[in-house]
C-alpha cells in the first residue's frame, strides 16, 4: 500500500476546503485550506502528488463522494485495490484492513442517514451571471481611481491653513468624492453578496470533488476570493459610513439653524390662523430626532480603552523614574486616546479604511501627555493636555467647554472628556461607583439632558461607571473638554 494516502474532506459546519496527504504515523500531514465548503469524504490515491485541480487527469484512481464516516468503510477496499494495482506481491491482509477500518468514528450510522438524505451536488438552475461579474470588475477599477483622487485631495487639504476659500473649495470636492466612493462601495457590496449567494447555491450544501464535477474546485476558489473581497470592502466602507453619518448631522444642523432663524422672525404669540410657526416647530422636532438617532449610533460605537490593560498598564506615565504608571494614574491620556481613536475611525483616508480598530492607543497619548500636563504622583492638567493636542496629533484641536455645550456636542455625535471631583455614577449592576478625581468620557445623553452615558477607563466592565446624572456632574466636575478635527 502506498505510504501517502491523500485525503479530501469537508468538516461539518466548516467554511473552508481542505486537501490533505495522509502520511505514515509520526509524519505531519500537508494541508491546503480553501474558502467555500469543505469535503467530508476520503479517497486513497497513488503516492504521486496531486491537487484538486488534477482530478480530471486521473487514471485508475477515483474519488469517493461519500460522507466522512461512511467513506471509511470504502477505504479498506480501496487500499487493497491500490496495493494490487501498484505491484505489491500480495494484497493487504486482514490486519491492514482492520487498521483502516478502525478509523471509523461512533457516528457512522448517523452519517449514513445524512448521506441518504444529501442533496445533489450541482444545481444547474443557479447559473453564472457574466453581467454581474463584469460590473464587479468595473466597480473595482472605479473604486481604485476614486480612492486615489480622494487621497490626493486630502493631501492638498491637509497642507492648507485651517480656514480660507481654497480650503473650503477642496473640502467640498473631497466631500463629493467621498459620497461617490461610498455609493460605489455600497453597490459593490450588494453585488458581492449576490455573487456569493450564487456561488454557494451552485456548489450546493454538500460540495464534492470528483472526476464528474471538476468545476467544483474552480467554484470553491471563486467563492473564497469573493468572500475575501467582501471583507475588504466592508472594512473600506466602515469609516465612510461613519463619516457620512457625521455629514448628515452637519446638514441637519444647518437645517435646524435655518428654521431657528425663520422662527425668530415670527411673532412671539402664535396666530392660530397661521400654521407656519406650528409647522416649523414640528419640522424642527423631526430633524432633532433624526440627528439624535445618528449621533447615538456614532457615539455608541466608540472603542473603549482601559488604563489597566495589561498591554500598557505597567508602562511608566511621565519622564521621571519616580512617576507612577498608566494603570495607576493614566486616566487622562487613556480618555484622550478614546476620543482621538474615535475621530480616526470616521476618517476614510486613514488606517481605518484597512480595518484597523486601534489607531491611537493609550501608550501614544501617555507619551504625549508626559510633557503636556503630566504632574508626577499628582495627575494630569486637563487644559494643558487637551488645548495642546495639535502639537502631538496634527489635524486636531481641543478646547474647554461648558456642560450645556457638552450636551449640544453629544447630540451632534461628538465625545466629551470630563474630570470628576468626588463624583458618583451608576454601574451596569445598578450600584454606585465613586471617584475622588478621575478623567472619563461622556458618549451620550438622554432626551431631556438629565442622564449621561459614560466610558470609564478606570475600572472593569462590571464595576465601572456606566451613567451619571446631570445633577451629579454639575456639582462634582473640574472641567469638560472637546477635541475636534481642524
Amino acid at each position: 500500500m502506498p505510504d501517502h494516502m491523500p485525503v479530501c474532506r469537508r468538516a461539518t459546519g466548516s467554511s473552508g476546503w481542505r486537501h490533505e496527504n495522509r502520511t505514515p504515523e509520526g509524519t505531519a500531514p500537508k494541508a491546503i485550506s480553501w474558502g467555500g465548503h469543505r469535503f467530508e469524504q476520503i479517497a486513497l490515491r497513488s503516492d504521486r502528488e496531486r491537487t484538486l485541480a488534477d482530478v480530471s487527469g486521473m487514471s485508475g484512481d477515483r474519488w469517493h463522494v461519500l460522507p466522512f464516516a461512511l467513506s471509511h468503510t470504502m477505504c479498506a477496499a480501496d487500499a487493497i485495490q491500490a496495493s494490487v494495482r501498484d505491484g505489491d506481491e500480495r494484497p493487504l491482509g486482514a490486519d491492514s484492513v482492520e487498521r483502516v477500518s478502525q478509523r471509523r468514528d461512533s457516528g457512522t450510522l448517523a452519517m449514513q442517514r445524512q448521506f441518504d438524505t444529501e442533496e445533489p451536488v450541482c444545481r444547474p438552475d443557479d447559473a453564472a451571471n457574466p453581467a454581474r461579474v463584469e460590473r464587479l470588475d468595473e466597480l473595482e477599477r472605479q473604486i481604485d481611481v476614486t480612492v486615489q483622487e480622494n487621497r490626493d485631495l486630502r493631501t492638498r487639504l491637509d497642507s492648507l491653513q485651517p480656514s480660507g476659500p481654497d480650503r473650503e473649495h477642496l473640502q467640498r470636492d473631497l466631500d463629493q468624492g467621498r459620497l461617490r466612493l461610498r455609493d460605489l462601495l455600497e453597490e459593490r457590496l450588494r453585488l458581492l453578496e449576490e455573487e456569493i449567494e450564487s456561488l454557494q447555491a451552485r456548489t450546493g450544501p454538500n460540495p464534492a470533488c470528483s472526476a464528474e464535477h471538476p468545476e467544483m474546485t474552480d467554484l470553491g476558489n471563486q467563492l473564497n476570493e469573493r468572500i475575501q473581497q467582501m471583507q475588504r470592502t466592508q472594512q473600506q466602507i466602515a469609516p465612510l459610513r461613519r463619516w457620512h453619518m457625521r455629514y448628515q448631522i452637519g446638514q441637519i444642523n444647518e437645517q435646524i439653524a435655518a428654521i431657528d432663524a425663520e422662527l425668530a422672525t415670527l411673532p412671539q404669540v402664535c396666530d392660530p390662523g397661521d400654521p407656519v410657526g406650528m409647522l416649523l416647530h414640528e419640522r424642527r422636532a423631526e430633524l432633532e430626532q433624526q440627528r439624535n438617532n445618528l449621533a447615538a449610533a456614532l457615539t455608541g460605537s466608540a472603542h473603549e480603552y482601559e488604563q489597566f490593560d495589561r498591554r500598557w498598564g505597567a508602562q511608566r506615565y511621565g519622564n521621571s523614574p519616580d512617576c507612577t504608571n498608566i494603570a495607576q494614574a493614566g486616566c487622562g491620556p487613556t480618555s484622550l486616546a478614546i476620543v482621538l481613536n474615535y475621530l480616526y475611525q470616521e476618517d476614510p483616508e486613514s488606517l481605518a479604511s484597512g480595518g484597523q480598530i486601534e489607531i491611537v492607543t493609550p501608550p501614544q497619548t501617555a507619551t504625549y501627555a508626559a510633557t503636556h500636563g503630566r504632574i508626577c504622583n499628582s495627575g494630569t492638567a486637563g487644559d494643558t493636555m487637551v488645548t495642546n493636542v495639535h502639537t502631538g496629533f496634527p489635524g486636531f484641536r481641543g478646547r474647554r467647554i461648558s456642560l450645556d455645550q457638552a450636551v449640544d456636542q453629544l447630540r451632534s455625535g461628538n465625545l466629551v472628556i470630563f474630570l470628576c471631583r468626588g463624583c458618583t455614577g451608576q454601574n451596569r449592576r445598578g450600584g454606585d461607583k465613586s471617584y475622588g478625581g478621575h478623567y472619563m468620557v461622556l458618549n451620550g445623553v438622554n432626551a431631556d439632558g438629565s442622564v449621561f452615558n459614560v466610558l470609564d477607563p478606570g475600572a472593569n466592565e462590571a464595576s465601572d461607571i456606566l451613567t451619571i446624572t446631570r445633577k451629579n456632574l454639575t456639582s462634582h466636575n473640574a472641567g469638560f473638554w472637546l477635541i475636534e478635527r481642524i
